[in-house]
């Protein structure tokens, strides 16, 4: 696939940047090398970068507000006991719904899949429960999409990217596919999840789906109900972007582009310290939190955050584990106070190392910029 690393420090000085790798180890035509312009597969970034910040949009405009009931626009959740769970309820991951299921196995469209997660029974208490959910984001698209009145691929067109002039952000598929970064071999990810039933016990069969992809994914998708259900335009997965489009947007973020009071208002936790709305909350040196996402399938980290100074690192290694780590500045003695629970961070310790992952120079760039010697 792809051993591309990419890193953008945005500090009162401007944006500094450094990238290494090529979009591609084997499996595809075209080889280039990595620049602040190559497309990278964003997945669960997708649900900051497009659907958080499409909804704090629209509470900024008082279209929505997030205690609206998702069954006042969805009819089919008045049938059931989600009837009154809100939007701040699925933004928090506090709606009791399962993590994860495979709906391109059973499912054969999109109204049919939100048919499904409408009927699905709660896993765990709502309301009252943190458990991070791909299904909360599903639904959140649709509600985006209901809002605007648009599918969300053209809504985060109109409202996010050309008012930042995001140049290499698009759903689907990248605007350049000569220059895009490889992920994975096809869906093997998620076939070996629903075979082993690891980590989540999902019903459904490896043998009841035939349109498993086995080659090597260039510019498509590889979420398997944003490509097999969503044709790669979802709210919880379905985003390209690059270097250059992460740092023009958390720049935004900085400079007002959301409302500050809506922005702290989706800073603020309730059932736990480490969640916000939309955001997870990042425990800082000084006691005080900062804004991003963490998500981890198998071993791959995604994090996005809002603040300053930052540090954002993107990566895709041969093991299809995509990386976008941005950090305010901490000690390296507060990196597991950072990411409670978390027992295997090789990618982290190998970066602050400067062994494996990274060449010196750029390892040496990283923990200049997060101050750690």
């Amino acid at each position: 696939m792809s051993s591309a690393k990419a890193i953008a420090f945005i500090g009162r000085g401007g944006v500094e940047q450094r990238i290494e790798g090529r979009t591609s180890n084997f499996g595809v035509e075209r080889v280039n090398k990595v620049n602040a312009e190559s497309a990278f597969d964003l997945a669960s970034i997708t649900k900051i970068m497009a659907t958080t910040t499409l909804l704090m949009l629209a509470v900024d405009r008082g279209l929505v507000k997030l205690d609206l009931k998702v069954s006042n626009l969805f009819p089919e959740w008045r049938e059931s006991n989600k009837e009154d769970l809100t939007l701040e309820d699925l933004l928090r991951h506090e709606s009791g719904l399962e993590e994860w299921r495979p709906f391109y196995i059973t499912c054969n469209s999109t109204e049919e899949t939100f048919t499904k997660i409408a009927s699905l029974p709660l896993k765990y208490p709502k309301k009252s429960e943190f458990h991070y959910s791909d299904l909360n984001f599903i639904v959140l698209g649709r509600v985006a999409e209901t809002i605007y009145q648009a599918p969300i691929s053209k809504v985060f067109q109109e409202e996010i990217a050309r008012p930042l002039m995001l140049a290499n952000s698009t759903f689907s598929s990248p605007p350049n596919p000569e220059n895009v970064v490889a992920t994975s071999i096809g869906d093997s990810i998620e076939a070996k999840m629903v075979r082993t039933k690891v980590p989540y016990k999902v019903p459904e069969d490896v043998e009841n789906f035939k349109s498993w992809r086995t080659r090597v994914l260039s510019g498509e998708i590889n979420d398997g109900n944003s490509f097999h259900i969503f044709k790669g335009a979802a709210g919880h997965a379905g985003l390209f972007s690059s270097l250059n489009d992460l740092s023009l947007y958390v720049q935004g973020l900085i400079n007002g582009f959301i409302k500050r009071e809506t922005l702290n208002e989706f800073s603020k936790p309730r059932s736990t310290e480490d969640q916000g709305i939309g955001f997870k909350r990042f425990r800082k040196l000084n006691s005080e939190f900062a804004i991003g996402h963490l998500v981890l399938r198998e071993q791959g980290l995604r994090l996005i955050c809002n603040g300053r100074p930052h540090l954002f690192i993107l990566e895709i290694d041969s093991t299809r584990e995509v990386s976008i780590n941005p950090w305010q500045k901490f000690g390296v003695r507060n990196l597991r106070n950072f990411l409670p629970g978390i027992k295997n961070s090789i990618r982290i310790k190998n970066l602050l190392n400067c062994s494996l992952k990274f060449d010196y120079s750029l390892a040496a760039f990283a923990r200049r910029c997060l101050n750690f010697d």
